[in-house]
């Protein structure tokens, strides 16, 4: 199982990759998980090669995972306990 504060860097770190705000709505989230999808498939990158292109299509569709899945009571706690801030 994955500890709280390493999911809440996740989530941030996902909310950052795909432009959203703090708390998105799934519609939001699915249409930037899908432009996503569509610009780093590894059929369509021509920047990076099979493999980099591969690891990051797995990273996306986790990130989309985390982000919809929803806050657990003690990642909110978390948050709010450290002003969104994980020591």
């Amino acid at each position: 199982m994955v500890n709280v504060g390493e999911l809440v860097l996740r989530r941030r770190e996902a909310i950052k990759f795909f432009g959203l705000r703090e708390s998105p709505l799934p519609p939001e989230l699915r249409t930037a998980f899908r432009k996503a999808v569509l610009q780093y498939h590894p059929d369509r990158n021509q920047q990076q090669n099979g493999e980099e292109a591969t690891k990051t299509m797995r990273k996306i569709i986790e990130w989309y995972k985390i982000l919809s899945t929803p806050k657990s009571e003690e990642e909110e706690h978390t948050e709010r306990f450290y002003g969104g801030f994980i020591i």
